[in-house]
């Protein structure tokens, strides 16, 4: 019996001490500052590069939340024309994200 209860003692001596997990789930996920402030600048970056007439038509659309009709109807423009510029420059500014 001597010899059982030495030979456990030198096994948990002879073992590293466990490591228990720290519970990170409390940390929220979305607390991002770095990621959300170099995305904002990008995104400020690549409207500044857009024309006045683009930055207008999508805040219009995409901040402000008009659809398409009610822009259209706003600025006096066939629904085809507010929808293909929407999709122009929206294609500007994804390319400008890119060159950023």
């Amino acid at each position: 019996a001597r010899r059982l209860v030495i030979d456990g003692a030198r096994l948990r001596r002879g073992r590293p001490a466990e490591v228990h997990l720290v519970d990170m789930t409390w940390i929220p996920a979305g607390d991002d500052t770095t990621g959300s402030a170099l995305a904002s600048y990008a995104m400020r970056h690549a409207l500044g590069r857009l024309s006045p007439a683009q930055r207008s038509l999508l805040s219009e659309v995409y901040l402000v939340g008009r659809s398409p009709e009610e822009v259209a109807g706003r600025l006096g423009l066939p629904i085809g024309t507010v929808k293909s510029r929407t999709h122009y420059a929206l294609r500007a500014l994804r390319s400008g994200l890119n060159a950023a």
